[in-house]
């Protein structure tokens, strides 16, 4: 059976991102703080909406949350598979 546990997917707002994160934190069990994953994505859209994207990516590799701004930036942190809708993605941490 495969697991899915270095999976991310794309935000477009910054209540989804937020909602998204709130929802990986609980299903996963993390101890993470609420104010600096806010933070964290904050800066994120900060940083693409100077590249002119209007999206992040939010996504868990084997033991926290990562947020990035790049493909590449999320691989790099240990996401390796892109989930494209956030119902599928939700499906498959809720499954694993």
């Amino acid at each position: 059976m495969k697991t899915f546990k270095r999976i991310y997917t794309q935000c477009y707002s910054l209540e989804e991102a937020k909602d998204l994160s709130r929802f990986i934190v609980i299903k996963r069990n993390y101890l993470s703080s609420g104010t600096v994953i806010r933070a964290e994505i904050s800066e994120a859209f900060k940083s693409n909406k100077r590249k002119g994207k209007d999206y992040i990516y939010v996504g868990v590799n084997s033991e926290s949350l990562v947020i990035g701004c790049t493909h590449s930036q999320m691989q790099d942190q240990g996401s390796r598979k892109f989930i494209e809708p956030i119902k599928g993605f939700k499906k498959l941490l809720e499954k694993y």
